[in-house]
């Protein structure tokens, strides 16, 4: 099935509108206050280890736990959003909750399996281009080596990127059935789902832009000691300006998989045909 991107990014606003009291919901509860909670635990350790570096075997630790924490955390939200925006049915709050949190295991273990996949590709494609880039002393080879691997790291992410969909609204429990359906949903489609993040991250872009330059103006206006005060601020607003854009995404991101996700059954022999 052929993804129509316009057809995508107005089912994603219209979901985001429909269901704006459950998506508020969910992404004050799991994203906008851990990642504030964050910052300012995180601002408030890095205060601690300028004051006094011995801190930082003792604080590590804690640092490490309360990131992981942190991340489990706006990967449920990340989950339970998905779930909201499901096409066969509309999800109150805390079903889609609890929808997000019984597909997280697969959703993690998704996310490992690729990880490891992609980090044993991307080093040894990496060492064989640098090895044939040295041994013919060409700057070219490596050059090309580079953008390669980054064009192929590109194309396989849009290509695994309907997993989150697929593990939540399909109720796919392995992650590498997941990670398998959304590459086949996506074939055929890449490019224009590589267009559809493309205009997202461009508008992400944007915000930063303006976050930053309303930020050098505060330090212009206020000077240097400004700065101090302006660091938790910064990253506060940058936190929120990432949630309110990765709502969107995952928004688009299930229109698509709505959109492209067919009655016909797969098998895994076809997936990477």
């Amino acid at each position: 099935m052929r993804l129509s991107g316009s057809k995508t990014i107005s089912q994603a606003f219209a979901w985001l509108g429909e269901r704006f009291r459950i998506v508020t919901t969910l992404v004050g509860l799991f994203l906008l206050l851990p990642g504030a909670v964050y910052v300012v635990a995180l601002g408030r350790v890095q205060g601690q280890l300028f004051a006094n570096p011995a801190q930082m075997a003792s604080l590590g630790g804690a640092f490490v736990a309360v990131w992981v924490l942190n991340l489990l955390v706006q990967l449920a939200g990340m989950a339970a959003l998905c779930a909201a925006f499901s096409a066969r049915e509309s999800l109150t709050a805390v079903e889609a909750i609890g929808a997000g949190l019984r597909s997280l295991p697969t959703v993690i273990a998704a996310m490992l399996v690729f990880g490891i996949a992609y980090f044993i590709a991307f080093f040894g494609g990496g060492m064989l281009f640098t090895t044939l880039g040295a041994a013919t002393r060409s700057f070219a080879m490596i050059f090309m080596a580079i953008i390669v691997l980054l064009s192929g790291t590109f194309y396989v992410a849009i290509r695994f990127s309907l997993t989150l969909p697929v593990a939540v609204n399909d109720g796919v429990r392995s992650p590498v059935t997941a990670l398998a359906r959304s590459w086949r949903l996506t074939r055929g489609n890449a490019f224009k789902l590589f267009l559809l993040y493309l205009i997202l991250y461009l508008a992400f872009s944007a915000v930063i832009g303006l976050v930053l330059s309303i930020s050098g103006q505060f330090v212009v206006a206020n000077g240097a000691s400004a700065l101090p005060e302006l660091g938790s601020s910064l990253i506060l607003a940058v936190t929120i300006a990432g949630v309110l854009v990765n709502t969107v995404l995952i928004a688009v991101i299930a229109a698509a998989h709505a959109q492209l996700t067919g009655d016909a059954v797969e098998s895994f022999s076809e997936t990477f045909a």
